[in-house]
């Protein structure tokens, strides 16, 4: 046979093309190649052979991109998750004020808050105190406007746990004396890690505090990092 010596491959393949195992050849993607050139010439033999290198080749760069999407996939699906998880965890609650309430014996003003925005279960309000179900790094804000011709007036943020009072944040602010133009809003925030159980509370240190209580000027929030 002419170049049979040259390509032994190939005179192996054309046997298979012959017999029995072109049965298995006809499995594969180039089996009508295999069908159409069984006139037992080295030519067809060869023919046959490109088809098969060729189709693995596009198999395995088929199976490459396959397996390539499916990796791109599988990490967009995690990252999903994972943001889903970390939106689930986190605990937000911005609040308003309702009323302002003074404490004559002590010398405070407290607040009365209704949430104005929440998410999670990890924080709940009532009356004037936020508490803390879930432990972990919170971030704190919170702002008052004053209307009061006193010269100085401010709030405190006050930690309460296991009994012991820690006033974590305070805000001051120096007023007008002019009571036409008595008014001054102080802001204050910070980040803190919160036990669970903790209580907050936001107190004007003096009585009878004159504030503004709109949702634009007086407000208080607080939300997990």
């Amino acid at each position: 046979m002419p170049g049979s010596t040259a390509l032994p491959w190939a005179f192996g393949t054309w046997l298979k093309c012959q017999g029995r195992e072109a049965l298995v050849l006809r499995r594969k993607p180039w089996e009508e190649v295999c069908q159409k050139n069984s006139n037992n010439s080295l030519d067809s033999v060869i023919q046959v052979w490109d088809c098969y290198t060729d189709a693995k080749g596009q198999s395995a760069s088929r199976g490459r991109r396959e397996a390539s999407k499916r990796g791109r996939k599988q990490r967009q699906t995690q990252t999903r998750k994972r943001q889903c998880a970390s939106a689930g965890r986190r605990a937000f609650l911005h609040l308003k004020a309702l009323s302002s309430l003074s404490n004559d014996e002590e010398d405070y003003t407290a607040i009365k808050w209704m949430a104005a925005g929440s998410q999670g279960e990890g924080l709940q309000v009532s009356g004037e105190t936020v508490t803390v179900a879930t432990e972990g790094p919170y971030f704190i804000y919170s702002q008052v406007l004053y209307k009061s011709t006193t010269w100085v007036m401010g709030h405190v943020i006050t930690k309460r746990l296991n009994g012991t009072d820690t006033k974590i944040l305070k805000c001051v602010k120096n007023m007008p004396d002019n009571i036409s133009t008595a008014l001054n809003s102080c802001y204050t925030a910070g980040t803190f890690f919160l036990e669970s159980g903790t209580v907050l509370e936001l107190s004007v240190p003096r009585k009878s505090a004159k504030l503004v209580l709109s949702p634009d000027a007086t407000f208080f929030g607080i939300f997990s990092l």
